[in-house]
């Protein structure tokens, strides 16, 4: 049934049809009013714990940051997909300090909208941490400066060999590879 018997034993006992409305005009602006309020004292519930875990960010204006892009062109395969792009200058924030307006670093181009923090991470440039963690010599730098921080290797120890063949190969068969259904 549709329509519920105690509201037909009303409309019944109403002096008028106007006064059996407005009576239920109150009724239902009274049941709105309620649940409105339980659906505020909700929302307020969820943010509460939602805010448990969460942090600003830590991203100011003029650092560079990387942006997730996990969009991948049909024909591709997201196995080979870089999902960070980058990297990309902050020029400006919101004044909650969750979107941001970026710059890309080469190219110069802004993206249409504003980007969210959660697509961002920053981005760390600091290859000489690199070359000296991993014992790396890049051909243009001349040894001066990082022969005193790198670990001495002992004579016992032999360093490994590294080809001299910087040569790059085409994957032939892997370009010419694509996804189909």
């Amino acid at each position: 049934m549709g329509i519920d018997p105690d509201l037909l034993q009303h409309c019944k006992s109403a002096t008028s049809a106007q006064a059996y409305v407005e009576d239920l005009k109150s009724k239902l602006q009274l049941t709105h009013d309620i649940v409105q309020q339980n659906m505020r004292d909700s929302a307020q519930r969820s943010k509460k714990f939602y805010d448990k875990n969460t942090k600003t960010p830590d991203i100011n204006i003029g650092s560079k940051v990387l942006l997730h892009y996990d969009v991948v062109k049909p024909g591709q395969s997201p196995k080979f997909h870089k999902n960070w792009k980058g990297p990309y200058l902050v020029i400006s924030k919101s004044d909650d300090g969750l979107l941001y307006k970026l710059r890309h670093c080469s190219s110069g181009k802004e993206p249409r909208a504003p980007v969210h923090a959660n697509r961002l991470k920053l981005f760390r440039d600091d290859r000489d941490l690199l070359f000296i963690r991993h014992n790396i010599t890049p051909k243009d730098v001349t040894q001066t400066a990082t022969s005193a921080t790198q670990p001495d290797i002992s004579p016992t120890i032999a360093a490994p060999t590294t080809t001299a063949d910087d040569t790059w190969y085409p994957i032939e068969r892997l370009l010419q590879h694509k996804k189909s259904r």
